[in-house]
């Protein structure tokens, strides 16, 4: 009888995705020297599993294994599907991998399967989602009743289009949508997957081919919906072309749709890259027209344009505002910092950053830190310019990029007179750490690379010789980085002589 009750209450806190509950129950019965069954710890790993705390599944199969019990099906998919919670993809092909070897067949994997599918898909990692799709394929030929193969079904099939699409491997999304076409899918599927892509291209700011999937998709006789809309809306912003933005949302008003707040949150960053801040005040008085609520992401985005603008009153104006109502994320601050180094208050850009930045438990990036070494670099100020380039590096543990180093070496430039040994010093740990960090992937090119404004800032510090003494001695080839300026710089570089 005692066991029947642990076990409902097990049972209970299990289903309720009460992780703490479950344990402590299961933990009172082992203490009590009563022997628990594989369905009780199969309950607590489920639990842990809706928790999405993969450690104490694998404790606790651990702990049944040690009672010499052995894991059951319910148990291998609870593992899997934690592991998948939790977006580690590596862990719930190995638990599947011991599922099959445990249970002899892959047949009685298929939720585990489609788990670890959705896992890899979230992630963006094609090859294991292309890998599950095959395992998944396998399983439905060996389920095959009187020679009838089941095929996957259309959720499998959008798991590797989402994946290849968030990996912005968009041929391998365009042959996996193929094949799902082939194999029969539903329209509203295709619809999703073509969405998929429309995102993929919006994420790097591809209007034209975000436009040429979404014509695609209807002259298949698909009908996008909002979230393609939005997606594409999206890609025209991250483009910086408002105007394609605003065209984008008229069609979707023309086919009927009702705007949301990701939508109108778009149209306001699209004002905001185009450093429009009257459209993106226009905006987002029509997002509160159609009864939205702006969000943070609405009001970055303002608060963003009125930054681009060089409107500090309005800047400051719709942060106030945006702290009271949504409060101020990181996007937010960086702006307000930023807005502030312009103008050249550095004491409020520091006090941004120090205050409503750090102080609130916020984590930095490098944007926070640029405008203020960008700030003290504009004044000539190689002093204060370091200073926080170090807090960035060495305080914050944040990565560098050419970025930093070329106001740092403007900083050098502007000082008077121009600080020529510590820009060459900038400019060889620049190289050394580029040397360190460089790309695994062939042709990817470094975010450390020097670029024709850093050789230019240099060059105004050591002079033109020396800067091609250096990048001879670097193994920098000086006149493909200028390029067409190159001409230019070797003049400079000419006696009065020679120029004539």
């Amino acid at each position: 009888a005692g066991e029947v009750k642990y076990n409902m209450l097990i049972d209970v806190a299990g289903r309720g995705g009460d992780l703490s509950a479950a344990e402590g129950w299961l933990r009172r019965l082992c203490d009590a020297e009563v022997q628990p069954s594989m369905r009780m710890f199969s309950t607590v790993v489920d639990a842990a599993s809706r928790a999405g705390d993969l450690s104490a599944a694998e404790r606790w199969v651990q702990r049944a294994v040690d009672a010499r019990l052995s894991p059951e099906h319910f148990t291998f998919t609870a593992l899997v599907q934690a592991a998948a919670c939790t977006g580690d993809v590596d862990a719930a092909e190995r638990w599947l991998d011991k599922a099959v070897e445990a249970l002899g067949s892959e047949v009685l994997c298929a939720t585990a399967i489609s788990a670890a599918l959705d896992a890899a898909a979230r992630a963006g990692d094609l090859q294991a989602a292309e890998r599950l799709f095959d395992r998944g394929e396998r399983a439905a030929t060996l389920e095959a009743f009187d020679g009838v193969v089941k095929r996957p079904g259309d959720t499998a099939f959008l798991a590797v289009v989402s994946a290849a699409s968030r990996a912005q491997e968009l041929p391998a999304a365009e042959r996996w949508l193929e094949r799902a076409r082939s194999a029969g899918c539903e329209a509203a599927v295709l619809s999703r997957m073509f969405t998929e892509l429309l995102r993929a291209a919006a994420s790097r700011g591809d209007l034209p081919a975000a436009e040429r999937y979404f014509d695609r998709a209807k002259e298949e006789g698909l009908e996008p919906d909002l979230h393609a809309f939005s997606a594409i809306v999206d890609a025209a912003a991250k483009a910086g072309d408002l105007q394609a933005a605003e065209r984008w949302f008229e069609r979707a008003s023309d086919a009927g749709l009702e705007p949301d707040i990701v939508l109108l949150s778009s149209l306001v960053d699209a004002a905001a890259r185009a450093a429009d801040l009257s459209a993106a005040e226009y905006w987002i008085g029509r997002a509160e027209d159609f009864g939205l609520k702006p969000n943070r992401v609405t009001m970055s985005a303002v608060v963003s344009a009125a930054a681009r603008a060089g409107d500090p009153l309005a800047a400051m104006r719709w942060a106030g505002r945006a702290r009271k109502e949504v409060g101020l994320d990181l996007v937010s601050l960086n702006s307000l910092v930023d807005i502030h180094a312009k103008a050249g208050d550095l004491l409020a850009a520091k006090s941004v950053l120090q205050d409503d930045i750090l102080g609130a438990g916020l984590a930095p990036d490098e944007r926070s830190f640029g405008a203020l070494i960008n700030g003290h670099a504009e004044r000539g100020d190689f002093d204060g310019a370091l200073d926080w380039f170090r807090q960035m590096v060495g305080g914050h543990r944040l990565a560098p990029t050419i970025i930093q180093y070329n106001q740092l070496l403007k900083a050098c430039a502007r000082s008077r007179p121009p600080r020529a040994a510590e820009a060459e010093a900038v400019f060889r740990e620049l190289l050394q750490l580029r040397q360190e960090k460089l790309p695994s992937a062939p042709g990817r090119k470094s975010s450390l690379s020097p670029t024709r404004i850093t050789l230019k800032a240099l060059g105004r510090c050591v002079g033109h010789r020396r800067l091609s003494e250096l990048c001879l001695e670097c193994g920098l080839d000086e006149e493909k980085i200028f390029g067409e300026d190159f001409d230019a710089t070797r003049q400079k570089k000419a006696s009065p002589s020679q120029r004539r």
